[in-house]
């Protein structure tokens, strides 16, 4: 009875994200849902419309520790839910959240990688001084403007695969900073097939 109505609340799944103990489904009107495994109950978390924030259409999702997750919203920035507190609270920093849809991913050493469409890639770290850094046309990402992202795709390896539209497939490693960019050449057939890159999926032999 609890799961239908959770069900009938929620208008639709908007972003999904899984960690080691279980399934977070986020909804078109804010809501976070949690089913563990091996389990078919389905849990609430706090939501980002019991903070007061409307059209909160939730866009993507990433642990960066079994107990954090965060979380962005369609237009309207990024937030960090810590489970076992039950606490949800805002990001703060350099990004303009107006008018993006912001792309999320975690790093192996527990960083939250942030894609925007109008201003780069970023990298939050957490309890350092300079918590983000940047990756803009200066870093290499295009010499003539800046790529508009819409998917992100962390690897084994740690390397950041991060897609576009229209610019192609970026591949950054965090550990030394180097950008490599893949793009469609009419006359090279090894080339990727499309610069639009709509997803990015790692299979079991690391390709």
């Amino acid at each position: 009875k609890d799961t239908l109505k959770l069900h009938e609340k929620s208008s639709s799944i908007t972003a999904i994200r899984a960690n080691r103990d279980g399934v977070v489904f986020g909804t078109s009107i804010g809501d976070l849902l949690y089913c563990e495994n091996n389990s078919d109950k389905i849990i609430s978390l706090p939501s980002i419309s019991s903070i007061g924030i409307e059209e909160s259409t939730i866009h993507s999702l990433a642990f960066t520790d079994e107990n954090t997750l965060w979380v962005s919203i369609r237009n309207g920035g990024i937030y960090k839910l810590l489970i076992e507190e039950q606490r949800i609270e805002p990001l703060e920093g350099p990004i303009n959240y107006n008018g993006q849809e912001i792309r999320l991913e975690s790093g192996i050493h527990g960083d939250l990688w942030i894609a925007t469409e109008f201003q780069g890639l970023f990298c939050y770290t957490e309890n350092e001084k300079s918590n983000f850094k940047c990756y803009d046309k200066f870093d290499g990402l295009n010499s003539q403007s800046i790529p508009l992202f819409i998917e992100l795709k962390c690897d084994k390896e740690g390397n950041i695969w991060a897609g576009t539209d229209g610019d192609g497939l970026f591949k950054i490693s965090p550990e030394t900073g180097k950008i490599i960019v893949f793009q469609h050449e009419e006359i090279n057939n090894s080339s990727i097939s499309n610069n639009t890159i709509t997803q990015i999926q790692e299979d079991s032999h690391g390709n």
